[in-house]
């Protein structure tokens, strides 16, 4: 499911859509199947127009076939030539339902994974936000992506849904799952 809007000047300030935009931003979800054997995974989540605050960035498993190796989870901008960290690496192997992985620290800091096989309370250490916001540029003339890089093995196979919350700059911005 892929919602985008961009924010118009001239939609009613009363709208329930501009409430949601101006507190959590613009959602967008993407579903992804994590297969493929080794180093180096890439899946293309978002494809980024224009420049927008992204509020916060996280995925959770809904489908954990075998999650054992699942590791070097991470989020990067790639504008199609280079690619820059979003956050570093955490390991995500032995994902099970229910896990989620989001970015919670400044730039290239390891996004933070937590399985459900405990109750949890997940709080940002010193005071300060759980999700950490950025602001992501699109490549002028390329096509830009926030995406996830991954190592998996010969039998992993995992969904998750990933879910991005942005705020355009421009009425042209968006981020839209791909």
């Amino acid at each position: 499911m892929s919602v985008a809007m961009p924010l118009y000047a001239d939609l009613d300030p009363n709208s329930a859509f501009r409430e949601i935009q101006d507190t959590d931003g613009v959602h967008v979800q993407k579903s992804v199947t994590l297969t493929g054997n080794g180093a180096g995974q890439k899946e293309n989540l978002f494809q980024l127009t224009g420049t927008c605050q992204v509020k916060m960035i996280f995925g959770f498993c809904t489908e954990a076939t075998d999650s054992t190796t699942l590791s070097n989870f991470k989020w990067e901008l790639w504008d199609s030539n280079a690619a820059t960290d979003i956050t570093g690496v955490v390991n995500a192997s032995g994902a099970i339902v229910g896990a989620l992985v989001y970015k919670e620290a400044l730039l290239a800091g390891a996004a933070i994974f937590a399985n459900p096989t405990i109750g949890r309370i997940v709080e940002p250490a010193g005071n300060k936000k759980t999700f950490e916001p950025f602001i992501a540029m699109q490549k002028i003339g390329a096509n830009t992506y926030i995406r996830l890089s991954y190592t998996g093995d010969g039998s992993s196979d995992t969904d998750w849904t990933f879910e991005i919350h942005y705020v355009p700059f421009q009425d042209e911005a968006l981020l839209v799952a791909v």
